[in-house]
């Protein structure tokens, strides 16, 4: 959700799924998106969400704000929207999430890490979805 003084919106298209030309850095704590939507004027407003906080911005402007806002971030990904939800598992413990991403550009499927649900799941966005024939 993103807005100013308590009042908070999601984007929405006519579809009623959060509009994909609008994106989300997240920063952490309340402060720290105070702090970034100091350093830059291409922001829309600070982003809340449970448990962390973040900046809103157009898709478009997505890479000039996150270099403003992680200067010292040297290895820029490029956005992916997130259209699809896929819940991987089982995921071998200790396994990083560059080498689930690195596993999914083998098989010929873009996807990006949402969030860690255990030890051996994890759950995916991807911009489509991909005929699943390497799993049994």
């Amino acid at each position: 959700m993103s807005g100013r003084d308590g009042i908070y919106f999601v984007p929405k298209a006519d579809n009623h799924l959060p509009h994909l030309d609008w994106m989300v850095i997240r920063v952490g704590s309340h402060m720290d998106a105070v702090m970034a939507i100091q350093k830059s004027a291409i922001h829309a407003g600070i982003v809340r969400g449970k448990s962390s906080w973040g900046v809103r911005c157009k898709a478009v402007q997505f890479a000039a704000l996150s270099k403003e806002i992680r200067p010292n971030l040297s290895d820029y990904v490029a956005p992916l929207a997130v259209k699809k939800l896929f819940r991987l598992e089982p995921v071998a413990v200790g396994v990083l999430n560059e080498d689930l991403v690195k596993w999914g550009q083998d098989n010929s499927w873009s996807f990006r890490v949402v969030k860690r649900l255990g030890r051996n799941s994890v759950l995916v966005g991807a911009d489509k979805i991909r005929l699943m024939g390497f799993c049994l």
